[in-house]
């Protein structure tokens, strides 16, 4: 088992799975559980044992996206520790995508900002009915670049930068519409409908579901990683140090609106 604070892995055969573990703050992502989401994801990848990779969050929500009080931290740190936090976030989504595994997200509660990632770099989503998505990251002046390629892979650029610019909230029923999601479902049905899909995945050919994986669609379509890994983690580094990041997430922080939100004419 790969655990740590923030990150519990559980092995069965040859599932495994990787639980955000903040549920006190909705799996609201910081460096300590990005680094052993990357740790344990690495570590799977090359399990010649594991044959599915199951992602899924504690708690009420399954990620609230970054941890706000984190990212305020960033205007303190050097520019060289500032990227290596956006770096390693970049990471965590391109491991998943371009994952030699076979990649299942469950959606519960919430997904919210960079939650998303992992929805929408993982091969199969499944949420269940109730879920809320957002990309929020421009209501609070942060950029959505480390996940922006993956989404837009996902639902196609008009829908992505729809949702993106409006930072708007979004129900399952429209994430499943738009292709974010591959499944929307009951969440009391959601267990067994997910060892269905288990069922039917471990059914077919490990070696031809690896061709799929990595050569008859290849990850390297996106782009290489180092690029995708080092432009995405460059702009976000720029941006959260903004004056507008800056604004934006102690408004959310002190419950107020941000200076730019002002009423419409």
């Amino acid at each position: 088992m790969i655990n740590s604070n923030t990150i519990l892995t559980e092995i069965k055969g040859s599932t495994a799975t990787i639980w955000l573990n903040r549920p006190e703050k909705h799996n609201a992502l910081n460096i300590d559980m990005l680094s052993g989401f990357l740790v344990a994801m690495q570590y799977l990848n090359n399990s010649e044992a594991i044959r599915i990779i199951i992602i899924r969050g504690k708690g009420k929500s399954f990620c609230a996206g970054a941890d706000l009080t984190w990212m305020q931290q960033s205007s303190i740190l050097s520019e060289s520790e500032n990227y290596y936090e956006c770096e390693t976030l970049a990471k965590c989504f391109y491991e998943i995508y371009k994952s030699p595994k076979i990649t299942i997200c469950l959606i519960h509660g919430s997904s919210i900002g960079g939650g998303n990632g992992f929805v929408s770099a993982s091969d199969i989503s499944i949420a269940e009915e109730s879920s809320v998505f957002a990309f929020s990251e421009v209501r609070v002046g942060l950029l959505p670049a480390t996940i922006a390629l993956y989404v837009f892979k996902k639902t196609g650029r008009p829908r992505a930068m729809e949702l993106m610019l409006t930072g708007r909230k979004f129900s399952a029923g429209e994430a499943r519409q738009w292709d974010l999601v591959n499944y929307v479902i009951n969440g009391s049905d959601i267990e067994g409908f997910l060892s269905d899909i288990i069922n039917e995945i471990l059914k077919g050919s490990p070696s031809i579901q690896n061709i799929i994986k990595t050569r008859l669609y290849k990850p390297e379509e996106l782009s290489s990683d180092q690029s995708v890994i080092k432009e995405t983690a460059l702009l976000l580094a720029q941006t959260r140090t903004s004056p507008e990041a800056k604004e934006g997430i102690n408004a959310f922080i002190q419950k107020r609106k941000p200076s730019w939100d002002i009423e419409p004419i």
